[in-house]
């Protein structure tokens, strides 16, 4: 198992994500989260840095989550 650190949630497969959160919560959707970071809510200007999550076993995500630093 390996723990990566995603600086976008672009950077995480969307099909994968939302099969993960399926609560319906807005801020675990992928489109919120890409949106935040599209508009420059998220990032280096507001100290707000992206963190998100992925615990992979080869090649299939066992866990993923949002994260910020």
């Amino acid at each position: 198992m390996e723990l990566r650190l995603y600086p976008s949630v672009n950077d995480l497969p969307k099909d994968l994500w939302e099969a993960s959160f399926s609560s319906g919560y807005p801020f675990l959707e992928h489109a919120v989260l890409a949106g935040l970071e599209a508009s420059g809510r998220t990032g280096s200007p507001t100290g707000w840095q992206n963190g998100h999550l992925g615990v992979w076993d080869t090649d299939r995500p066992g866990a993923m989550g949002p994260g910020f630093l």
